[in-house]
């Protein structure tokens, strides 16, 4: 399973599985933008203004990489002495996985977004999206806090 497996899962089971629809909130300028160019742009890692959105996704991809990792456990369980060894530090191996795949996140985004040195392995881009339950008022007019934020005072 590769990086785009990994992160197609994270979407489809840790998000779309929730939300019916995806909103993205952005200026009048950028939604012109997005229809004239008919893309949409992300932004470097490194221009977030809010690094909350970073810890948000890393921790829904912790999740998905559990799962990953504790089906590997159990197909190789038996097959290494190593890792049933290895297995003994933990109550469960649905903890084994989740702290290994919580290590493994963390020093990825470590080197990718917090490296002191500002030299990191990965040029990572970002691009934000949000989702309303079904049925309610923030799903019919969208999240205040993210008009205020994006509109510009033009409403």
């Amino acid at each position: 399973m590769n990086e785009q497996d990994i992160i197609g899962g994270v979407i489809e089971n840790e998000l779309l599985s929730r939300a019916s629809k995806l909103y993205h909130y952005t200026t009048g300028r950028g939604l012109e933008g997005i229809l004239e160019g008919n893309m949409l742009w992300a932004t470097h890692a490194r221009d977030l203004n809010d690094s909350q959105e970073l810890l948000e996704f890393q921790g829904h991809l912790a999740r998905a990489e559990a799962a990953l990792t504790r089906r590997v456990i159990e197909e190789e369980f038996d097959k290494w002495p190593k890792l049933r060894r290895a297995a003994k530090k933990y109550r469960s191996l649905d903890e084994m996985a989740e702290k290994l795949s919580s290590e493994l996140i963390n020093n990825i985004s470590s080197l990718a977004f917090h490296d002191k040195s500002h030299i990191t392995c990965l040029d990572a881009f970002i691009l934000s999206f949000c989702s309303h339950d079904t049925g309610t008022y923030e799903e019919k007019n969208g999240l205040l806090s993210q008009w205020r934020a994006y509109s510009g005072g033009g409403g």
